[in-house]
Parts: C-alpha cells; structure tokens; sequence
C-alpha cells in the first residue's frame, strides 16, 4: 500500500485527510515542519500546508523532501491561494498546488494523487528503461531482441512521461490563469455593483442591457479561459471552432469592457488615461472572439501597468491586402533591449510578486494559433508598440453559416437533482421559460424517490452530491427505465469531455457555467422529434 504523509498544524484537516484516504493509503502525519521532515524516508508522496507555525514553513518541508528524495511527490496545500504562491511553490518542485477553499476539494486531491503517483511511476520506470538500454548497448550483437525491447518499453515509458508533464503543467497554467481570472471579474462586479447601488439607472434600458451585455460578455470570457485547460488534453485542429470576427466592432467592446481598469482604477491612482482609436474600414478575420478579445484585454492591461503619470493608449487597424494589421501603442516607460527581446518567454516578468509572467507568453500563443505575427517595438522612456498581423477570412469562411440539428422541441416533464440550490432555480428558470415542467430535488437520493413516483421524460442531474452522486443516481434510473435520458452538468465537464471521460449510463456532459441556449441544444439533442419519432 502507497505511504502518504499529510503535513498541518490543524487538527481538523488532519484528521478529515487521513479519514478520507485511509480506506486507500497508509497515512502518516505531522503537525509541523520539523515532525514531518523526520517522517520523509520511505514515502510515496506528501501533502504539505503551505503556511504552519512559521511563514511558508511547508515550502521549507518541500525543499528538503526534494533534497532527500527527488522522487517524492509533495501536493501543496493552502488557504491562500495567490498566484504567487503557486508559482513558489511548483518552481521549489511541487508536482501540483491545491486550495483549501477548492469544491469537491477531496475528489480534487484524489485525482491529484493518482495522477502524481502515476508521474512518480512513470519517472522510475523510464530510469530502469534507460539502464537496460545503456547496459544492452555494451553487447548489443549478442543482445539484439532484448534491445529492441527495452527501446519499445522506453518509447512508450517517455510518452509517458510526456503526457504526465503536460498535467503537472497544468497546475502552473492555472496559477496565470487565476491572475488573468480576477480581471474578468472587475467588469462582472463592477457593473453589477453599480447597477445595484443606483437603482435610478434601471430606468435607462439601453444603458441596462449595455451594462448586462458586458456582464455577460466577461463571464463568457471567464468561462473561456478556464477551458484552455481542455487544450492539454486533446490534439487542437485547424480552425477549431473559428468564426468570422469584426476585429472593430471587438475593440471597441473591449475597451468598454476593461474601463474599470484603464478609467477607474488609474483614476483612483491618480492617473489619467486616454484611450485612443484609429479603426480604418477593413475585412473580417477568422478566429476565436474570446481569444482576440483576451489579446487585447492583455495587451491593454499591459500598457496600463506601463503608465506611471498621465498618458495615451492607441488602438489602430489597416490593411495591407491579405493581412488586417492591429497596433496597440502606449506612451509608457518603455521596455529595455533585453526585456523587449524576452517579453514572450513564459514567467519573464518585470513587474515582480505582482505579475505571473504570462500574459504576453499567452498572447503570443493565441496568435499563433490565428496564423498571424506578433512583434513589439519599444524603446526605454519612449512608450510601446504592439504590431499584431492577422490573415483576413477567405471568401468561404465568409459565407459559412453555423449549422444546427433540426427538430422540434416539445414540452417535457424533468428531473432535476443538484445539491447547489442556486443551480436549481437557474435551471427551473430555464425550464419554465421553455414550456417545460418539472421537479427539483437537492440531492441523489431524493432524486432517486421523486424518480420512482413520477414519470419523466428526461433527467439532468450534477455529479458531485452528497449520498448518492450523479454517477450513481444515473446507474440506478437506467436499471428502472433505461430509455429516459439522464444529462450530467458539472463544473469539470470540460475536461470529461476532452479527456474522454464519459461515465456509464450518461447521455450528454453540460460543463459549468452554461447558457440557456446550451441546455436547449442538449435537450434537443437527446430528445428531438423528426418526422420518424425520437432520434
């Protein structure tokens, strides 16, 4: 059995961590730095609290464990999730990084787990593989079969390895993400924070739908970023979901929707800025509106953060023929040689604990994506300039239009089962807008009763519920009527999906957040009447 030690001067998590995973692990435990490194030698991996009797004492417990045992597999875990935080503590060799206030925070450390002692597997797998080879090599002529045989095992050992390090990378990705995440949420709160506070303003409607549009516009934007996480679980393929864009119409969006920063925020530092348009008249552009729209959002936080008084920021389309050509200039401190040349490089920051390192690194990868070009111009004390070259839409990709599955709709009788209150009346508000009926329940096992006494037409269940979960409320309605559909909506649907993980007796995969129009093309999807009946 895999030893594991979980390292917290709590109680309380102490003993929760070590109920939970005992049943699995054999579990020992420490309640400060100097217990735990005591306790090192002979273990599979350790959970260590960032932050004990001393400041950032787990990260100390972490340096020595890496020291000691290269292979031990140590998963920080903290109250306090910061972006920096993350950053030390993956750069002192955490294989991931875990918040206290994570949902479903014990099946997130139980994957974690898995996944880490897999990594640690994989490691001492590929150096026994390497010693067989070397050791095959001395004698290769009398030895060839079992050469080949280790070069297979090797092969497949670092593919491995590959694959394992594209999941731990994760775990940094998410410490960038997280900063970029609190960005979007300024316009969220900001304008609903405005909204409620002056009532007066529900009187505008124009001005009320222009204010819930970018509400809804940066929440559309948060979701996006989170699913860039899929992007390591699957091969992307050209032009992945790409659709014309108005590269215009986007910057003016949004600039409206990063106003609280570049307007309010500067303000409140004594600041001033002006942001400044030349938008010539130019073709449509093939993309992804939410990744364009995170590259002018970075790029504008950026020139932001390089005002230290009053200044410009200047946003300028043209065209040279089979390129749309976008520059975002600021009047800023300017870069150095040196910083210039390295301002792409991932975790290259100048901006100190406040700054990840990856804003422009994921820019330049967005743009990649889009087939374009990225360059900077800048000079120390004379500002910035962001030369961003794009290919124009062919004429095809101009007239593509989204197709949808036909059919009808009809009203249905639904279970919904979700121990998140919130969810359910979002969906009741859903459903009831559709025509349809329905019951909730706030958990499996009332589900499963409401279930058994009704006749339904359709199930949409959450994953993770107390008692009995999704998968298994979903197993045992398949036993009583295995023609009803069941949707599962969860907040890791995304990665399900990407990843393949599609539990048994589940029809559709909803991720969270979702929108009304998703749900409605889900429920066609396992429901539509054609011509013939249900398909």
């Amino acid at each position: 059995m895999r030893r594991i030690l979980i390292v917290d001067d709590e109680d309380g998590v102490l003993e929760e961590l070590s109920d939970y995973f005992a049943k699995d692990y054999e579990i020992v435990t420490a309640k400060s730095a100097a217990e735990a490194i005591e306790l090192l030698e002979g273990l599979d991996l350790a959970i260590i609290d960032m932050f004990m009797e001393t400041e950032e004492s787990g990260i100390e417990v972490l340096k020595v464990a890496k020291k000691m045992m290269p292979l031990l597999q140590c998963i920080i875990l903290t109250a306090y999730g910061t972006a920096s935080n993350a950053v030390k503590a993956m750069k002192e060799g955490a294989y991931d990084y875990v918040e206290k206030q994570t949902p479903d925070i014990y099946e997130a450390l139980d994957y974690k787990i898995k996944r880490a002692l897999e990594y640690r597997d994989s490691i001492e797998a590929l150096r026994e593989s390497e010693e067989k080879y070397h050791a095959l090599v001395e004698d290769v002529r009398e030895t060839n079969s079992r050469l080949e045989e280790a070069l297979a095992e090797l092969r497949i050992t670092q593919q491995k390895i590959v694959q394992q390090e594209r999941l731990r990378y994760i775990g940094q990705l998410a410490s960038g993400i997280a900063h970029d995440f609190n960005n979007i949420l300024t316009p969220i709160l900001g304008y609903s924070d405005f909204m409620l506070n002056s009532p007066e303003i529900l009187r505008d409607k124009k001005k009320t739908r222009q204010y819930l549009d970018m509400i809804r516009i940066a929440a559309e934007d948060g979701r996006e970023l989170i699913n860039r996480l899929s992007l390591f679980y699957r091969k992307r393929e050209d032009n992945d979901d790409f659709v014309t864009v108005d590269l215009n119409q986007l910057i003016q969006q949004t600039i409206l929707i990063t106003q609280p920063r570049w307007k309010d925020q500067a303000q409140a530092a004594g600041i001033t800025v002006d942001i400044l348009t030349d938008l010539q008249d130019i073709p449509l552009i093939s993309g992804k509106e939410n990744e364009l729209r995170e590259v002018l959002t970075n790029l504008i936080f950026n020139s932001v953060d390089a005002l230290t008084i009053n200044g410009t920021i200047s946003l300028c389309t043209q065209t040279d023929g089979k390129n749309i050509i976008l520059k975002v200039k600021d009047s800023g401190i300017g870069m150095t040689e040196e910083t210039r040349k390295r301002c792409f490089e991932p975790f290259f920051s100048t901006k100190g604990l406040s700054g990840t390192g990856l804003g422009l690194s994921i820019v330049y990868g967005i743009i990649q994506r889009h087939e374009g070009t990225i360059e900077v111009e800048s000079e120390l004390g004379k500002g910035t300039t962001f030369i961003i070259r794009l290919p124009r839409a062919t004429e095809k990709q101009d007239k593509d239009k989204v197709k949808t599955k036909k059919g009808t709709l009809y009203p249905l009788h639904i279970l919904v089962a979700d121990d998140e209150k919130s969810i359910l009346n979002l969906l009741a508000s859903y459903l009831t807008a559709d025509g349809h009926t329905f019951e909730l329940a706030n958990n499996g096992r009332e589900g499963l009763e409401k279930f058994k006494s009704g006749n339904f037409d359709l199930v949409i269940t959450d994953r993770a519920m107390p008692d009995i979960g999704g998968d298994q409320l979903a197993d045992l309605i398949k036993q009583i009527a295995p023609k009803v559909p069941i949707i599962m909506i969860t907040g890791l649907g995304n990665i399900m999906e990407t990843s393949g993980e599609m539990p048994k007796n589940i029809d559709r995969i909803i991720g969270k957040p979702f929108r009304l129009d998703e749900l409605r093309k889900v429920l066609i999807e396992v429901t539509v009447k054609s011509e013939n009946g249900y398909t």
